[in-house]
């Protein structure tokens, strides 16, 4: 059987929600234009803080 190698979930920086500083399930490493609820000029943003300022 082929082993598959997966990211060290451990080891991963993730980015902080630029309004309450709480930890995202984004990896720090993950190029803007693949992320959800980030904000050019201010930042990754959870999907709390999105919600609350979008909708």
């Amino acid at each position: 059987m082929k082993k598959i190698n997966m990211p060290d979930r451990e080891n991963t920086q993730y980015e902080r929600c630029a309004l309450c500083k709480r930890q995202t399930d984004v990896p720090a490493d993950l190029e803007i234009g693949r992320r959800c609820f980030y904000i050019e000029g201010a930042g990754q943003l959870c999907p709390a803080c999105y919600r609350e300022l979008y909708q």
